[in-house]
């Protein structure tokens, strides 16, 4: 009995597809039913995908039990990541976004706490329905097996690939699709970076001049996630710039919207530090020719990085040229952005310093990096949308309050100084304009609008009612003491950078004046 259970292999085959078609596609309707948006149910579309989700199930039964193994274990993980990134960010894991998986797993952890309840619920159904139809109905099928489903199924990943390449609005990521073949087509198409390059010779060199004239302390304070949306400086109803809004009257300040130079944190920083205009011109960020720490230093600056962020290899090579440096772990485990404030105490203002302040506040999860006399009392979770918006309000405050602080400080200096903040790239939450979507890392402006704010120990000389990054590295290089000549300069021409800081995942081109209103 047990011979002829093992000989009966096409039924074991038909078994195994029918289960793993099943396990493939299910998680997608039970998403559906707490995100209605999630997966969309077309009577063509569906029919057609359950087909051949059932042909590749089918293919898949064939091969051998290692790359059996393998290839199961790539199409579940597959789904849970992309239900997962759906969870956080109301949208879908698009090809520039996969590289960040690996450059930023330490940022996206941190950000996965804010869902831990629904990630948690998420993959406790993902293994009960693994064990159920893995361990209970797959296990024991001894389906037929051929060496040549395997070269085949290698032969028609390498085909994916070459289709990525040659026709990639063949790839379309859509929510009619089941998040398997999402992922696929994710994973595909990003492999268009690795045969492309970028030709970073076709740009003219940036002419750095000295000046006779420089600010003997600037500090530049670097936010985190902020938008000007939602401050209530510029117009947002929330009462959470309270302190700020002090100083509107006040003839040494200046407050702008802007817009950032890329969507996450290690392009934003390296592209902003570098005053690098356009985003395939990786030869100034390779000659730092214009980094600004190192024109500090070579000004004859003292130069100090302090910050309560982690920082990765891209924003390692800025900070390099800093004589003092100070990072997250430098600090005690339970330290706050207002930290930095109490390292202000320790430098020596009638000398000339450059000093950048690097803020964590307004990093998600927003209420974990504000001290809990800003949180509010509870957060229901439940509610999305309102946990989200709520804890980055307080998240807000909490920004308010440390850069007003730093603003006073410097006042009972009394020496001279110039104070410019912005932030990294704004955040998403969700609106019509934003296209349902939360959080960054999407190459839209909506992520990149950012404010831009100006205190002085003398009176503002400067009018500007919008800006961008690459025109505020342009006036702190001139505090420095230098000006910049940027020969490939179109007027009104700007860029928005993806993901990557080489501009081979995509930017945008645009005119500031039609972008912010």
């Amino acid at each position: 009995m047990r011979y002829f259970y093992k000989e009966n292999f096409l039924s074991h085959n038909i078994i195994f597809t029918i289960s793993f078609s099943t396990l493939l596609i299910g998680f997608d309707f039970i998403v559906n039913y707490f995100f209605t948006n999630y997966y969309i149910i077309s009577s063509k579309f569906t029919l057609q995908e359950i087909i051949i989700t059932l042909v590749i199930s089918f293919w898949i039964s064939y091969l051998n039990s290692g790359f059996k193994k393998f290839i199961k274990f790539i199409f579940l993980a597959f789904i849970l990541i992309e239900i997962n990134y759906f969870i956080f960010f109301r949208g879908y894991l698009q090809p520039y976004q996969l590289g960040l998986l690996f450059s930023e797993f330490s940022d996206i952890f941190d950000s996965l706490k804010s869902i831990i309840i629904q990630t948690s619920i998420v993959l406790s159904v993902f293994i009960v329905v693994y064990f159920v139809i893995i361990k209970n109905l797959i296990k024991n099928l001894y389906p037929r097996k051929s060496y040549f489903a395997d070269i085949s199924f290698v032969v028609f990943l390498i085909l994916l690939i070459v289709v990525a390449n040659t026709k990639p609005n063949k790839m379309k990521i859509s929510p009619l699709n089941f998040s398997y073949i999402n992922m696929i087509y994710t994973v595909s198409l990003s492999t268009q970076n690795i045969f492309k390059s970028n030709n970073t010779n076709k740009f003219n060199d940036y002419n750095i001049t000295k000046l006779d004239n420089k600010t003997q302390n600037i500090i530049v304070i670097m936010g985190e996630s902020l938008s000007y949306t939602k401050m209530d400086l510029f117009g947002y109803d929330s009462n959470n710039t309270n302190l700020l809004d002090k100083f509107k009257t006040n003839k040494n300040f200046l407050y702008s919207k802007a817009i950032s130079c890329g969507v996450n944190t290690p392009v934003s920083i390296a592209t902003f530090f570098n005053l690098k205009r356009e985003p395939t011109n990786t030869k100034v960020i390779l000659s730092n020719k214009t980094n600004l720490l190192k024109l500090a230093r070579d000004n004859k600056y003292d130069v100090y990085w302090l910050s309560m962020q982690e920082e990765g290899m891209s924003i390692s090579s800025v900070l390099q040229y800093a004589n003092h440096i100070k990072t997250r772990q430098d600090f005690p485990a339970k330290a706050f952005d207002e930290d930095l404030i109490g390292e202000l105490k320790n430098i020596d203002f009638t000398k000339n310093n450059f000093i950048v302040l690097h803020l964590r506040a307004d990093h998600s999860p927003y209420e974990e990096y504000i001290p809990s006399r800003f949180r509010s009392k509870t957060y229901d979770k439940s509610n999305y949308h309102q946990y989200k918006l709520k804890s980055y309000i307080d998240s807000v405050k909490y920004v308010d309050f440390v850069v007003s602080n730093i603003f006073k400080f410097m006042d009972k200096t009394n020496q001279p100084f110039k104070v410019y903040f912005t932030s990294d790239h704004a955040e998403m939450f969700g609106s019509k304009k934003e296209q349902g979507r939360y959080g960054h890392s999407v190459l839209d402006i909506e992520a990149a609008r950012v404010p831009f704010l100006y205190y002085s120990s003398k009176p503002v000389d400067i009018n500007i009612t919008k800006t961008n990054h690459y025109k505020i590295g342009k006036l702190i290089l001139n505090d420095l003491g230098y000006d910049l000549k940027n020969p490939n300069q179109k007027k009104d021409i700007f860029y928005l950078n993806g993901v990557k800081l080489d501009g081979s995942a995509g930017f945008l081109e645009y005119n500031l004046s039609k972008v912010i209103p």
